[in-house]
């Protein structure tokens, strides 16, 4: 879902398009919050993620959390689990040791690796249900 520009106008469309008892499954990359609240990456490895995959104007998906945003929306979260563990030996496909330097997808994928690497990063499967009524 990172690649939508905005998590909350994607459900509302989806909402929109789906009937009644229709479901939607979804993947999503979000950042965790520090134990402080505040998202736990630096400034140089975020620009370089959305310089390599964005703009996005929430690729971190700090707007509201996906259950909640489907919520307003008039979607149900049915079913919501975070893979990252499984998905960390990925990166050894997706952002490979010498990489070009100067590649801005390369850089933005590296980063990703480092940010998951040191547990920032949330890999979610999620499944949304428009109600019968």
């Amino acid at each position: 879902m990172f690649h939508f520009e905005s998590r909350r106008q994607f459900f509302r469309e989806a909402a929109r398009v789906l009937a009644p008892g229709d479901v939607m499954a979804v993947s999503d990359i979000l950042l965790r919050p520090a134990a402080d609240g505040v998202p736990g990456a630096d400034a140089a490895l975020m620009q370089a993620v959305c310089q390599g995959f964005g703009p996005w104007p929430d690729f971190w998906g700090s707007d509201a959390d996906l259950a909640a945003l489907a919520s307003a929306a008039g979607l149900v979260c049915t079913y919501y689990r975070d893979i990252a563990d499984a998905t960390l030996p990925r990166h050894v496909f997706t952002a490979p040791a010498g990489a070009p330097p100067q590649d801005p997808i390369g850089r933005a994928a590296a980063a990703l690796a480092m940010l998951h690497r040191a547990g920032q990063l949330s890999y979610v499967l999620a499944r949304f249900e428009r109600p019968r009524n």
